[in-house]
């Protein structure tokens, strides 16, 4: 399929505002594609080129974009454009296009060229792959691959969509390609295989061994007491102020990857030791939590912990300086069985059975609230950051925050974009240093902001976070830097209030940045409902 076409669609989904056409615009243009050209289609629709687990990466900022287009002869103008993709289009759209056209694959292999030039001299291997792409592209073409590349395509396609689409296109039950996608959390692997298998070729996949699920997720809650009329129907776990982490096994292979997918398992190596020598069960999927720990055991913050996962050598000396402990709390798979639908007292009792050696999170099943309020203090004096419970009788709902999970903290929490940045003032001057933080629309399928900080981070921090927020730059304006979502935040707060200020009618009161969350993707923040519901419930304790 030529790429004009799948340029054309995105046209025709930009235009509308109807869900149902978004949908019908989807199946009729998916039904006609290769199961690979599926599989392209949907990698670039979500502005994501990759699939989810892979480690290519294209490291293409707007500047650089920019600086290709320059090199293409073009001169600039007074151009006003609503994102980079149409301000890119409108820059070129004098130019002459070498033939022949492209293809949906044409693309792809283009942008895997660039995403696989890595090294000495990588930056004008990358700059050369791209410029020959846009002299092969139409200016609306290039407008959707500037998108797709900067992952904001703006034309109203988020993951709910196209499962909706390929629900109908499969002609299964939304819950049924839903199942599907915890399994494989993979898009265009599910949109690959409606088209090349339909529709039992999607009710037969299940968890894959090195093929991470996403992990099930737990909502915030403000105090223990919300649960005490159903407190002996929950177990309550350590929440660890660490790493979450996936582990799969079979036989003495084991990997590591992280609540985005990413394969971390070099990172530690000490323990798939451990895990390899202490499971006793010849193949498994469990869930758990890495930290940071000193030498007498006590846990260190978070960004201890990070430190590790950012190095690419000398591993081992940084081990013995930063040392880690694996707690496990749940076991998803075990020797060839799904236990997903288990309750999770269950599940608990099957990694019982097969973890050896290894530390379960520390739990306890209360007998009511003197008990539970005892134990969240007992989490809080040992330094972590607070409780976990856990419905006895609940499923594991892989990417699903549901209501059999809650974490309790001893401050209000959420995960936020950084989405736009200030300049600051003194000795901040030189350091984008006051953040505008945005949570998810579901409804609208946008980000919209709830509050600005400056607090929390250190120097350091700021010029990291500079560096980063001026490479993902793509406009700025009377000293605001807007940037392409990338970074995620855990915000604290001391309330919700109403606002007038800000799209989402909300601003978070005494906001303070409580660290960088680079394990978590946009996808996995704090949705405007949830920002509702804390509000909610502030009113009602009033």
């Amino acid at each position: 399929m030529e790429f004009s076409e799948f340029a054309g669609l995105c046209q025709r989904l930009q235009q509308t505002r109807s869900r149902l056409k978004l949908i019908s615009y989807l199946c009729d243009f998916l039904k006609n594609l290769s199961p690979s050209e599926a599989r392209i289609s949907t990698y670039l629709l979500l502005g994501r080129p990759f699939p989810p687990n892979s480690e290519l990466r294209l490291d293409l900022s707007w500047a650089g974009i920019l600086r290709v287009i320059n090199t293409l002869g073009i001169k600039k103008k007074n151009i006003e454009a609503v994102d980079a993709g149409e301000f890119a289009a409108k820059l070129l759209e004098e130019k002459a296009i070498i033939p022949p056209a492209l293809t949906l694959s044409d693309v792809y292999r283009y942008l895997e060229a660039i995403a696989l030039s890595t090294g000495k001299g990588s930056r004008g291997k990358k700059q050369s792959y791209l410029k020959e792409l846009f002299e092969r592209a139409s200016p609306i073409e290039v407008k959707y691959i500037v998108n797709s590349i900067l992952g904001d395509m703006r034309i109203g396609v988020d993951e709910g969509i196209l499962l909706e689409a390929l629900a109908r296109l499969s002609s299964l039950d939304l819950e049924d390609i839903r199942r599907a996608y915890m399994f494989l959390p993979d898009l265009g692997e599910i949109a690959s295989r409606v088209i090349s298998e339909g529709k039992q070729g999607i009710l037969n996949i299940k968890p894959k061994l090195f093929y991470p699920l996403r992990p099930m997720l737990a909502q915030g809650i403000d105090d223990i007491k919300e649960l005490s009329d159903n407190i002996s129907r929950f177990s309550l776990e350590f929440k660890y102020d660490g790493l979450r982490v996936q582990i799969h096994k079979r036989k003495g292979e084991v990997r590591l990857y992280s609540r985005k997918m990413r394969d971390i398992s070099l990172a530690f190596p000490e323990l798939l030791e451990r895990i390899s020598s202490e499971v006793r069960a010849d193949s498994a999927i469990l869930d758990g939590e890495i930290i940071a720990v000193d030498k007498r055991g006590r846990p260190l913050p978070f960004q201890y912990l990070s430190r590790r996962i950012m190095r690419k050598e000398k591993i081992k000396e940084v081990a013995r300086d930063i040392m880690a402990k694996l707690f496990l709390f749940d076991c998803l798979y075990m020797d060839g069985k799904v236990l997903v639908d288990l309750p999770y007292k269950e599940r608990i009792k099957r990694l019982n059975e097969i973890r050896g050696g290894l530390s379960l999170a520390q739990r306890t099943v209360p007998k009511g609230i003197e008990d539970a309020t005892s134990f969240f203090k007992k989490a809080l004096d040992m330094g972590h950051e607070g409780l976990v419970a856990k419905a006895l009788d609940g499923p594991y709902t892989p990417g699903v925050r549901g209501r059999c999970w809650f974490k309790i903290k001893k401050t209000i929490t959420v995960d936020l974009l950084i989405v736009a940045a200030q300049w600051g003032y003194g000795r901040r001057h030189n350091f984008l240093s006051d953040y505008w933080l945005a949570c998810f629309d579901e409804e609208n399928r946008k980000f919209v902001p709830v509050g600005k900080t400056f607090k929390g981070l250190t120097d350091k921090e700021f010029s990291e976070i500079t560096k980063r927020l001026l490479k993902d730059k793509v406009a700025e304006e009377a000293g605001v830097v807007y940037v392409r979502p990338g970074i995620v935040v855990e915000v604290a707060f001391n309330e919700v209030q109403r606002s007038k200020t800000y799209s989402s009618g909300f601003a978070l009161r005494f906001a303070r940045i409580k660290r960088i969350r680079d394990d978590k993707s946009p996808f996995d923040i704090t949705t405007l409902s949830e920002i509702r519901e804390i509000y909610k419930r502030q009113l009602e304790k009033r």
